[in-house]
């Protein structure tokens, strides 16, 4: 740790957590994925899985009650214990698979009790037990001088109850063992001495083998007590959920949650609490046990830090090119980490991810932030190499850069009370999945968890469209109609996407169509004038479900029309879009079909005062013909406007009589003198002009726009400019005529 390191709030922990050297617990369970073993039963055959109860009945049938050892008697009491069992000789597991299974239990087992050296498991009984079927609280008999525990395989079988419970040292775990997955087998594994009970089974069957763990030379070992670090630990962790602090003088506050680094390295697919080695398994074992007395939360997780900034290069240019090159460069030796020195670092950012729950499923919690106080040891990674490093050459803006990123293992606490505000500082994105899965479970419980982590996620402003999408449907399924209003009223607006108007109106139903108008009106104040296209399309859509929300609703959008002087926007014109044809003609439709006469006048005034000076031909004339009908006298203003635009320009129209055409070419060069003869001469239509390139080229630009063709004739050299005279321009007229006439028909003018 460096000397000028901060004191750690959590010191108090790290002192306890030193006194634990021995990895392993008294009890220890999980599940290996396996191919279904091959069991033949002597009196019954081969066993099917997941067993068929017709199969279990026969299995009971073959064999004989199970007893209880009591000192040194064997004694058969179904008071004490309902079980049946088949001695191991009447079973045979001949499957080789099925020991390379075994194999791989035994070694998870031994490493979960803290067991070092040789263990093997030997096979003591198959037990079947049906409907009522239990055991009550028992130590296990020592079947052998080295035997020092005992490990439960639960074979595919479906039942319920049956939960498997292990006591030591003033502590109690609960082993769950399912048997409903056939792709997998659950194991339980425990110390002899353990008392232990089977909680009755409520139906169905299960059915299990029993094995004596046993450990070939040595002493034997016996389970690691940890309990007094536990109960310091748990005494810790609920003073930590309570606000406490042993002395406020000088403890530091303590953070939202402790994420420990652990010592040895762990890649993210590797990572699992039944994986943890030496130390890192003994620590998680304690904190794990604490946290269920301290009703603490405990993950293992995925430290990344990310780190970027100015660089001193160990050479020229930002890279040692000798080093780089080298021929006889040693194969270890790395080319970047060390060609340079860290200036200053100008971005640093921790975050954890890679959840993995003590039962080594995945938990899609995201990346959580990482603040300075929360990660112990105090400085971790600083002496550290990173897992990525690149260095960045100087350029001419600026000097030599770096970024590089450290990847290390974590175990990660937090108070459970506090569990659902931590979780909420992850990306909308995991918080939106995970929100979608508590609403869709079905349960009351996860049910209110839901509206609890939702309260967190509405106020979470953030552009990621996708997750927004998805938590827009999440808040509708989920009912509340106050959290989807306070979402779309206070943070859709920011960023609203013609994306999100469906998933929006989706909420009609649930919030009806006085609630979506004032969410539209929100949308509409902080997106218009700059988005009102999308601000037109959710009008409309909202028009087509609820006409009256609508109404209540435009307001909103006519005041601030885009390149409005009038409008309430604090916008420069320049960052306003120019209405097009098609929005003017749909805010027009709109308004008609609402029928609001007021919004309507308002419109059109502002077509006629803003657009139809400048815009009449391309956007004003073209949205007018998209709506207009003789009987909607709101639109005569803009019918004059545009009716008077039209008979202004038609005049008669007549083809060139010769071939002289428009020439104001303003320079003087010889060139463009020669083009000017050629321009006004009325009876040539062609000219050839045969020069290097450059000078065609000046000559085609003065040509741009005119009624002239031009084709280059790429043979000898230089080329030859090839210029032809024609009537575009009187063609155009023409053209527009026709579409003038046509306009002027529509409109009745």
């Amino acid at each position: 740790m460096p000397s000028d390191a901060p004191a750690s709030p959590f010191a108090t922990l790290a002192a306890v957590l030193a006194g634990v050297t021995r990895p392993g617990d008294f009890c220890t369970s999980g599940s290996v994925v396996t191919p279904i073993p091959r069991i033949d039963v002597e009196g019954v055959g081969t066993v099917a899985f997941p067993l068929p109860p017709s199969q279990a009945r026969e299995l009971i049938a073959a064999a004989e009650a199970a007893p209880y050892g009591r000192g040194a008697e064997t004694l058969v009491d179904r008071d004490v214990r309902r079980a049946w069992q088949l001695s191991p000789g009447r079973v045979r597991l001949d499957d080789p698979r099925w020991e390379r299974t075994v194999e791989a239990i035994v070694a998870k087992a031994a490493a979960g009790l803290g067991v070092e050296g040789a263990v093997t498991a030997e096979l003591y009984k198959l037990l079947v037990y049906d409907a009522g079927g239990f055991f009550v609280p028992h130590r296990d008999t020592e079947k052998a001088p080295t035997m020092f525990g005992t490990l439960v395989v639960v074979l595919p079988s479906t039942f319920a109850g049956g939960e498997l419970i292990v006591r030591h040292a003033g502590r109690e775990t609960v082993l769950e063992l399912p048997g409903e997955d056939v792709a997998c087998v659950a194991y339980g594994a425990f110390y002899s001495d353990c008392v232990h009970e089977l909680r009755p089974i409520t139906e169905g069957y299960r059915v299990c083998l029993v094995y004596n763990l046993v450990r070939r030379g040595g002493a034997r070992p016996v389970a690691p007590d940890n309990s007094r670090e536990i109960e310091a630990v748990a005494g810790f962790l609920g003073a930590w959920a309570r606000g406490e602090e042993e002395d406020e003088d000088e403890a530091p506050s303590l953070p939202d949650k402790l994420v420990h680094v652990l010592e040895h390295h762990y890649t993210p697919a590797e990572l699992s609490f039944a994986g943890l080695k030496n130390r890192d398994a003994a620590v998680a074992s304690v904190v794990r046990a604490a946290a269920a007395r301290a009703d603490a939360v405990v993950h293992l997780a995925m430290v990344s830090i990310v780190e970027s900034g100015t660089a001193e290069p160990h050479s020229y240019g930002g890279y040692d090119r000798w080093r780089d090159y080298s021929y006889d460069k040693d194969e270890d030796e790395d080319d970047e980490d060390d060609s340079y020195d860290v200036a200053e670092v100008m971005y640093r950012v921790e975050t954890v991810d890679g959840w993995v729950r003590t039962d080594d499923i995945p938990a899609a919690l995201g990346a959580l932030p990482i603040h300075e106080d929360e990660l112990y040891p105090p400085g971790a990674l600083h002496d550290e190499d990173p897992d990525e490093s690149h260095l960045h050459e100087a350029t001419g803006n600026g000097g030599a850069s770096f970024d590089r990123t450290y990847r290390r293992a974590a175990l990660v606490v937090w108070p459970r009370a506090w569990d659902r505000s931590i979780r909420a500082q992850a990306p909308l994105a995991s918080l939106v999945k995970q929100l979608g899965a508590l609403v869709d479970a079905g349960d009351p419980g996860a049910r209110a968890d839901a509206r609890a982590l939702a309260t967190h996620v509405v106020g979470a402003l953030s552009r990621d469209g996708a997750a927004r999408l998805a938590l827009l449907g999440t808040l509708v399924r989920l009912g509340d109609a106050g959290l989807f209003l306070r979402f779309a009223q206070e943070r859709l607006p920011v960023g609203f996407a013609a994306a999100e108007i469906a998933p929006l109106l989706a909420g009609y139903a649930l919030v009806g169509g006085d609630a979506l108008a004032a969410a539209v009106t929100s949308i509409c104040v902080v997106n218009a004038p700059a988005h009102a296209g999308v601000c037109l399309a959710l009008l409309d859509a909202l028009a087509a479900l609820d006409p009256a929300a609508a109404r209540r609703a435009a307001p909103a959008l006519l005041a601030r029309l885009p390149r409005d002087p009038a409008a309430e926007t604090h916008l420069p014109a320049s960052h306003q879009p120019l209405p097009d044809a098609a929005w003017l003609g749909g805010l027009l439709g709109l308004l008609l079909r609402l029928g609001e006469p007021a919004l309507l006048d308002r419109a059109v005034a502002y077509a006629v005062a803003h657009l139809a000076p400048d815009h009449l031909d391309t956007v004003v004339l073209p949205a007018l013909l998209r709506v207009w009908t003789p009987g909607a006298p709101a639109l005569a203003p803009l019918h004059a406007a545009c009716v008077a635009h039209i008979r202004g320009r038609l005049v008669p129209l007549t083809p060139p009589t010769d071939w002289r055409r428009d020439a104001p070419v303003t320079c003087r060069c010889v060139d463009c003198a020669t083009l000017r003869n050629f321009l006004e001469a009325p009876h040539t239509p062609r000219w050839e002009f045969r020069a290097v390139q450059e000078r065609r080229a000046h000559v085609e630009q003065a040509l741009w726009g005119r009624d002239v063709d031009t084709q280059t004739l790429r043979k000898g050299s230089p080329h030859t400019l090839v210029c032809v005279k024609n009537q575009r321009s009187y063609e155009r007229r023409v053209e527009q005529r026709r579409g003038d006439e046509a306009a002027l028909a529509r409109l009745g003018g």
